[in-house]
């Protein structure tokens, strides 16, 4: 049996998309990041760093239970164990570990500094802003060009790493205008988003919420009120 430790951010998104696709029996744990749940003595045996995602497989490698932390790794973990959203083939397998460091390097950094940035209270956090906005167009733009010679990132059929892109795809493209042109991208996120599991996950929590798990305690008090 798998627990997952799941809320209202990208990441957490990302990792409860994963179980639903794998199939595999789990039990869900909504920690609320505004009540500070993800602080309590009980969360932290399981993730010392308070952070969302957390999985615990009951079942997990050499029979002994397995706790991960990171949502890439967890989706990862779950495509294997449960056999599905991996391409076939050591050559497929290699790229699309590539295109996770990408995602994992090249487009979440960007993305998410241009929302803290704007969370802070620095006297003008715009320049540096706009400089990661720029960035993260550049990245999501590589992305759109990929997307266009085939429906899924990795080819014709879904893979790990789509549930790794989808959560701060639909995000970003909601969020920021300067996206609007990418039509293979949204064609892609907007065939992710009637996909059954896709759909039930991104509905436990229907609004992306400020992720209060990464920020200073400073902020998340502005951001609570």
């Amino acid at each position: 049996m798998i627990d997952l430790y799941t809320s209202y951010t990208t990441n957490a998104q990302r990792a409860s998309i994963a179980l639903l696709e794998s199939g595999l029996p789990y039990r869900l744990h909504h920690i609320d990041l505004y009540k500070g749940e993800h602080k309590t003595p009980e969360f932290l045996a399981i993730n010392p760093n308070g952070t969302l995602p957390a999985m615990t497989d009951r079942d997990g490698l050499e029979g002994k239970p397995l706790t991960l932390t990171q949502s890439a790794g967890i989706a990862w973990y779950l495509a294997e164990k449960s056999g599905r959203l991996l391409p076939k083939g050591p050559r497929a397998l290699a790229l699309a570990q590539d295109w996770n460091l990408f995602l994992a390097t090249d487009i979440y950094p960007p993305f998410a500094s241009q929302y803290y940035l704007r969370w802070s209270d620095l006297p003008d956090p715009e320049p540096a802003a706009a400089m990661f906005e720029t960035r993260m167009r550049n990245a999501f733009g590589q992305l759109d060009r990929e997307l266009a010679e085939r429906p899924f990132v990795c080819g014709e059929e879904i893979t790990i790493v789509d549930i790794n892109a989808y959560p701060m795809t639909a995000m970003a493209t909601q969020d920021f205008a300067v996206l609007g042109d990418l039509k293979n991208l949204i064609g892609w996120r907007d065939r992710l988003a009637e996909r059954p599991a896709v759909a039930e996950a991104m509905g436990w929590y229907a609004d992306n919420a400020p992720a209060l798990d990464k920020v200073p305690d400073t902020w998340a008090e502005t951001l609570k009120g």
